[in-house]
């Protein structure tokens, strides 16, 4: 049973594969190596509804309803027992030797967020929203974003606290975008991440210690980019 952390893994991440694919849709190019006088297709921008497809699968990998682990299985996973030390295939928690189901959420979102908000993506999904509006556009992968986190209905329970750790993840890596070294690998994306910041107050229901360390981790992020 000891070992029972460490199978988990593979299977709780499973879905890497599917979302790193879905990813590619998004503020993607489809491409040929074509030779002259061939007539393949040489490039061609992802159409937008497949581009919104794929934002929604992505976007539903951070739902804490797909990230809970079941009471049932929770029970069955005992710390290590001697003799068995920890490795890189486990999940790094916050809770000691036991297992910890809301880490093991937010290494998947940490997965999703990192491919939904990449650089170079970014600068594409703008790019491409300039040329075809239809496109989605970075802004509005945002907004998508916000909306089914942050501006979330807030749930209980240990979907609650899976909920607040994803919250704080998406806010992380927005931080990570908008802070001087992300701003230098992507410089368009000052106008973009600096005009409309999230907005965290309001009647949502989150815990008012989650907008305050919040708005303090936005505020540091400001004042350092200005």
């Amino acid at each position: 049973m000891s070992e029972l952390a460490d199978k988990l893994v593979p299977v709780f991440l499973m879905h890497r594969y599917q979302t790193e694919a879905a990813a590619k849709a998004l503020g993607g190019v489809d491409y040929n190596y074509a030779l002259r006088g061939d007539n393949q297709m040489v490039t061609a921008i992802v159409p937008a509804a497949e581009q919104t497809r794929a934002l929604n699968a992505l976007l539903q990998t951070l739902d804490a309803g797909v990230l809970e682990i079941t009471e049932k299985l929770l029970t069955q996973i005992p710390p290590p027992a001697f003799g068995y030390e920890e490795s890189r295939e486990q999940f790094k928690g916050r809770t000691g030797r036991t297992f910890d189901p809301v880490a093991a959420a937010e290494s998947s979102a940490n997965h999703t967020l990192g491919l939904l908000l990449h650089a170079a993506r970014a600068a594409r999904l703008d790019q491409l929203k300039a040329r075809d509006a239809a496109q989605p556009g970075f802004d509005g992968v945002l907004r998508k974003l916000m909306t089914v986190t942050w501006f979330a209905a807030p749930q209980g329970g240990m979907r609650g606290e899976i909920q607040k750790a994803v919250n704080m993840a998406v806010l992380h890596h927005f931080c990570e975008r908008i802070s001087p070294r992300g701003v230098q690998r992507t410089p368009r994306r000052r106008r973009s991440t600096n005009l409309s910041p999230p907005k965290l107050s309001g009647s949502n229901g989150i815990l008012k210690s989650s907008r305050s360390r919040a708005r303090w981790n936005l505020r540091r992020t400001s004042l350092s980019v200005v």
